[in-house]
């Protein structure tokens, strides 16, 4: 599963729903460099437009974060697994605004399927919607309710 958001690229590998292998990844982000305000209903933290530049440009930022990936991949199938297992399909969730394009980045460069984790409404007990960054310590706080 990878994780993609303005400051960070979290990379991590599950067996059997447990995680074994996780990776958090910093991307040199310039967020001065980007107009951003917290949408009031769905939650997120940012909805980003460039200043400067290009979508291109920013997607720059991630190259590196690319090329670590598909060393843990590597490192995950030879020297944890010994070669007995390999990653099968990858799932891609996080509210980084070129979300879209960094997905078709991973899709090109790993040549795996890619599941898009999707973004469903959550609401609380008096109706309202739950924010989306508060999805991830939703789920966490449920994992153990029976």
């Amino acid at each position: 599963m990878i994780q993609a958001n303005m400051k960070s690229v979290t990379f991590t590998i599950f067996e059997k729903e447990h995680p074994i292998l996780m990776r958090n990844l910093q991307v040199t982000s310039h967020l001065k460099e980007w107009d951003h305000k917290t949408e009031h209903m769905t939650g997120l933290y940012f909805t980003f437009s460039l200043k400067e530049g290009t979508k291109e440009d920013a997607l720059l930022l991630f190259e590196d974060n690319l090329l670590e990936v598909e060393k843990l991949l590597g490192f995950y199938k030879f020297s944890v697994s010994q070669g007995e297992q390999q990653i099968h399909k990858i799932a891609v969730t996080g509210d980084h605004p070129f979300i879209k394009e960094f997905t078709e980045k991973i899709a090109k460069q790993t040549e795996l399927p890619i599941v898009p984790l999707t973004k469903e409404h959550i609401f609380s007990a008096k109706n309202e919607l739950v924010p989306e960054k508060f999805k991830t310590l939703l789920g966490l706080s449920l994992k153990e309710v029976q």
